[in-house]
Order: structure tokens, then C-alpha cells, then sequence
């Protein structure tokens, strides 16, 4: 029973569950529903990456040649949302004591048995992925983070990434090809911090943590079950609020060879790790092993079948298979909304922009067609009228002059003009001149300003805004896809083989 029992899954879901454990029509309506669930995830996934895949409505949707990007790009493209695509596949995560069964899980979950060696002195230990592919792989170090983007933070911790792997099997046993397991070093109390490790073991788990749908604490009961390095992490996970995907498994429970030996270990680590939790509510400790895999020392051993609860754990994990698939669709739902309404925003802002532009526009045509030119000529004509008797006789005979000249005179509205820059302390023809230049000067500088703030407001032509609202219509497509997904997954979950 996980931590806060609701988590078993809701509505359908939860009937979905009942059918992993019933008979035959019940196994063949699981793996049914688990392709579907694989398909699901996969799809949400190609609809933030590469819609075409998800869908062959998307392809040559604009009908240009051009891909239709996903929710990732089409936010990217917009500037205003950094989204990150929804994992395809759950994450496990398994901390334990070193011994405590973690990679031998892992080999038994998967139907692999040399996928991860066992018995690996700590030393020799890192963090590593194992996921379900198409062709068997290792990948170390960076590179890996490709395939899992989500924990790119660890590059900040040194000495992580030479001992982080991704381990690609083509099992598709039990969950597997929707589950990433992520086994992690065995905890030693070699000093109660960081010593015997070249990271500190504990920050990279609490780190990980975040970004998994499950932590399974592995203790074996014979070893450091509940030893200092993994208590601190318990109390770690449990202040840092991830109680609620946290479960508790006391391993090679099978070992034991006296009932009230295995009754009086299980009082005690519950206990012990008690006292490192604030939120207890719903803690549990079950007790689990691989079958087959370890007996009593009389061959027979206290715990009976009914107390391996490995079959529990099993379920759990489908369990949030399904609460994944329902998020995914949720959040990608959810995602297309926010994305839109983005565009609708940009859209308005584009709009706000273009009538600033154009008014900054009509003001620079102001300032350059008619009040630099008014400057200009009213400047020209002082000039003409102060200087008329030293012009050339070829200029003052000319039609033009003869039909200025009268509007020059003292009692005509330039005339008055004049006298009232006289009166403002400009009396002389070159101070109105120099007056006149620096008027031109600020105005031409205003003109170049409006230019330069023109400049730095950009806008986007005509085909940009036409691909933006593309984009919002291929954002509406994708909702529908989407609530495809949920019809089908909903008709699968209420169909009868998958009823309890």
C-alpha cells in the first residue's frame, strides 16, 4: 500500500488495475490496454516534437512542404513560453543499501537477467537508466542526457556524469516498454557524509527525485537496512515533499527462517524510519523478494508466498503507467491551450506594435515634410529679404523674385512674423538663421529618434502573422488528437475484460 492510499488510480483506472492479476481474458485485456497506454505516451510525446508522427493530418498542413512543428516549437516561436515535452515512459527510481536487491529488480522486472550485474562493490557503482528500445545500447555521460533531457541539471554536480549510464533493452516484459528503472549506488555509512564516493550519493538522489514518479526504498534486512546514509536520504525525500511517491520494501524477506525473527524486523525498520518522517500517515513497510531467486537457510524460510508483496509493487508501477497517461493528456491539453492563448496575445501585441509604428511613422513624415522644409524656407526668405539689395540683377529680375518679393514687405504677414522674433530678441537676420538651425537640428534629432525607436520595435510582416495563426489552428488539431487519445482510452478502460 503506497504512501496516502489514494494513489491506487482513479475512475477507469483503477478498474484497469484489477485486470493485471485476474485470469486470462483479463492478462490479454492488460496487454491491450498496455499498448495503448505506449501508444498514448508516444503519441503526446511526437505532438510536442514532431506532430507528423503522432498523426498524418499534420503532414503538409500548410500545405508548403513545410513540417508542422510541435507544441515545444510553435511555443518557441511565439518567445513567451519555455516548454518542456512530457516524459513518454514513468520513472522509477530505486535506493536501497548496498545488497538490498536494487539491480536484481531490475534484471527480474525486465526478464533480463544480465542486464545489470549484481553484487558490484559500491565503488564501482553509478546511476543508470534502464529503458526499453529497439536495438540493446550503453550510453555514458552526456550523450545519455540526450535520451533523457529531464536530468540535464546533474551536469552541475561533478564527477556524476562519467559514472551516469543509459542502459537500452528490447524487453517489453511486464511495463517495461512505458518504465524507465533507474538503479542507484548502494548507500554505506563509510562516514556520514559523502566519503567513499566521488559525489555526494544523497544530493544526486534527492535531485533525481524531482524528476521521477516513484522512489522505492530497498532495505535488506541482513545488511544497513536501516543504516545513517539511508535514513538521511528518507528524511531528505520526506522534508522536500516527496512522501507520497515514496514506498518502503524490506527485500530478501525470504531469507528469514523464523516468523517472529521476520515480525520483529519489520516492527523495527518501520520504527527507525518513523523517526526520520514527519507525514507517516500511510507509511507501510512490505516485505518482497525475487522469486526464486533467494530461500531460508532450511530451505524453507518463515515468509510464505502470500508475503512476497513483489506482485503489489508490480501493480503500483502499472498503476502509474495510467496516472501518467492521464497526465500526459492533461498537460498536453492543457499546454495547447496556454500555447494559443500565447498566440492570441502576440497576435494583440503585434497589433499594438504595427499602430505604434505607423503613428511613429506619421510623425517622422511630419517632422521631414513639413517642419524641417517650413524651417528651411523661412530661413531662405529672411535671408532674401535682408540681403535684397546685394542679389545679382539676374535674381531680382527673375518671375520668381517678382512674385515673392511682395510678401516680403513689412506690412505682410512675414513681415509680422519677423517683428515678433525681433520682439524675442532675435533682431538680427543671422540670429533668427542660427535660431532657425538649431530648431532644425532638434527637430531632425527628433526625427531620427522616432526612426530609431521604430527600428528597435519589430514587427512581424504579413507571412509571420499568417504562420501564427496557422499555428493556432494546428494547435486546435492537436486537441482533437488528444481527446482521441482520451475516447479511446477511456472506451478501453470501461470495456469489460478490463472490469475486476
Amino acid at each position: 500500500m503506497p504512501r496516502k492510499g489514494a494513489r491506487a488510480g482513479t475512475g477507469g483506472g483503477a478498474a484497469v488495475g484489477g485486470a493485471g492479476t485476474g485470469g486470462s481474458s483479463g492478462g490479454a485485456g492488460r496487454e491491450d490496454l498496455k499498448h495503448l497506454e505506449e501508444r498514448v505516451l508516444q503519441g503526446i510525446y511526437h505532438l510536442y516534437t514532431s506532430p507528423s508522427k503522432a498523426s498524418g493530418v499534420f503532414k503538409d498542413m500548410f500545405g508548403d512542404g513545410t513540417e508542422v512543428p510541435g507544441i515545444e516549437g510553435i511555443a518557441r516561436e511565439v518567445g513567451r513560453r519555455q516548454l518542456l515535452h512530457p516524459s513518454r515512459k514513468i520513472t522509477v527510481m530505486i535506493v536501497g543499501n548496498h545488497s538490498a536487491g536494487k539491480s536484481s529488480f531490475v534484471n527480474w522486472y525486465t526478464g533480463e537477467d544480465g542486464l545489470l550485474s549484481t553484487g558490484m562493490a559500491v565503488t564501482t557503482q553509478g546511476f543508470t537508466i534502464c529503458t526499453s528500445g529497439d536495438r540493446k545500447d550503453t550510453i555514458q555521460g552526456e550523450p545519455a542526457l540526450q535520451l533523457k533531457p529531464h536530468f540535464r541539471g546533474l551536469t552541475k554536480y561533478e564527477g556524476v556524469m562519467q559514472r551516469f549510464f543509459v542502459q537500452v533493452s528490447t524487453s517489453r516484459a511486464k511495463d517495461f516498454s512505458n518504465v524507465d528503472l533507474i538503479d542507484s549506488p548502494g548507500l554505506l555509512d563509510a562516514d556520514s557524509s559523502g566519503g567513499g564516493y566521488p559525489f555526494d550519493v544523497n544530493e544526486i538522489i534527492l535531485h533525481m527525485a524531482r524528476h521521477v514518479d516513484m522512489v522505492l526504498i530497498f532495505m535488506d534486512p541482513h545488511g544497513q537496512a536501516t543504516g545513517q546514509r539511508t535514513m538521511r536520504v528518507v528524511r531528505d525525500l520526506d522534508k522536500a515533499g516527496m512522501s507520497d511517491k515514496t514506498h518502503f520494501f524490506l527485500t530478501k524477506a525470504d531469507e528469514f527462517t523464523e516468523a517472529k525473527d521476520l515480525t520483529k524486523t519489520i516492527a523495527q525498520t518501520a520504527a527507525a524510519l518513523a523517526k526520520h518522517l514527519d507525514t507517516q500517515h500511510g507509511m507501510e513497510v512490505k516485505t518482497m523478494w525475487i522469486p526464486g531467486l533467494h530461500r531460508g537457510r532450511d530451505g524453507e524460510g518463515a515468509a510464505s508466498a502470500e508475503h512476497n508483496q513483489i506482485g503489489s509493487l508490480v501493480a503500483e508501477i502499472a498503476a502509474a503507467v495510467r496516472r501518467k497517461v492521464q497526465s500526459n493528456m492533461t498537460m498536453a491539453k492543457a499546454d495547447c491551450d496556454a500555447v494559443a492563448a500565447d498566440i492570441d496575445a502576440e497576435l494583440e501585441e503585434q497589433e499594438r506594435r504595427r499602430a505604434i509604428r505607423s503613428r511613429w511613422f506619421r510623425q517622422q513624415l511630419l517632422l521631414g515634410v513639413l517642419v524641417l522644409p517650413v524651417l528651411l524656407s523661412l530661413s531662405f526668405l529672411d535671408l532674401i529679404k535682408a540681403y535684397e539689395h546685394k542679389l545679382p540683377t539676374a535674381v531680382t529680375a527673375s518671375p520668381v523674385f517678382a512674385a515673392v518679393q511682395p510678401h516680403l514687405a513689412d506690412d505682410q504677414p512675414f513681415g509680422y512674423f519677423i517683428d515678433l522674433l525681433a520682439l524675442a530678441g532675435l533682431a538680427t537676420v543671422w540670429s533668427r538663421v542660427g535660431a532657425a538651425a538649431v530648431a532644425f537640428l532638434f527637430f531632425e534629432a527628433c526625427r531620427q529618434f522616432l526612426a530609431w525607436r521604430a527600428r528597435r520595435l519589430p514587427v512581424r510582416d504579413a507571412a509571420g502573422l499568417k504562420r501564427l495563426a496557422e499555428y493556432r489552428d494546428v494547435l486546435g488539431t492537436m486537441k482533437k488528437v488528444v481527446h482521441g487519445y482520451t475516447t479511446d482510452y477511456v472506451e478501453h478502460a470501461q470495456a469489460p475484460e478490463f472490469k475486476p
